[in-house]
């Protein structure tokens, strides 16, 4: 189960936006290349989505067992997930900075989850919208870049490079 995401913005969304016009871009703008470069990230980022819920799941199912475990002091977890997407290949990047323009951060509890990172459903709200993405299935990250930030279509297509990590924290509580 997904308890919480997130979403920051960084400072290379900063440098885009001071030196372009931000101003609404609408869908209608994007171009078949564009449209292309989109569709591509969606892919990307369902497939990493399919390896990073992998992760996590492993990891959960590895905390329980130390809970479970009469000999070990664990008797509780936490797991989250940072995805972070940056620009490398664009004017706007600069060797001084980590050239983030936007993380997703979620924290899961449970290895097993209906809604979020992997969940097997077209996040897709956009087919009612444009005929561009009309029979397009969406994953859960490229649905909250386009739906749940305050990224424009002109600043996603600046993604070029996503990392993640995963973060299990093993604790303990004498109140227990």
């Amino acid at each position: 189960m997904i308890e919480d995401t997130q979403y920051d913005d960084f400072d290379a969304l900063e440098r885009i936006r001071k030196e372009e016009i931000n101003q609404y871009y609408p869908i209608s703008l994007l171009d078949a290349k564009q449209i292309a470069k989109l569709k591509l990230l969606n892919h990307q980022l369902t497939n990493l989505e399919i390896d990073i819920a992998k992760e996590i799941k492993a990891q959960i199912k590895y905390a329980k067992s130390r809970i479970e475990d009469k000999n070990s002091l664990i008797n509780d977890f936490s797991c989250d997930l940072s995805i972070e997407f940056y620009l490398t290949n664009s004017k706007y990047y600069d060797e001084e900075n980590d050239n983030m323009i936007m993380k997703i951060n979620c924290s899961f509890h449970d290895e097993n989850w209906d809604w979020g990172i992997d969940d097997k459903q077209c996040h897709n709200t956009l087919s009612s919208q444009t005929d561009k993405f009309k029979d397009d299935k969406h994953c859960y990250s490229f649905h909250g870049l386009y739906d749940h930030t305050s990224l424009e279509w002109n600043e996603i297509l600046y993604i070029d490079t996503i990392s993640f990590n995963i973060t299990t924290t093993l604790e303990y509580d004498n109140d227990n």
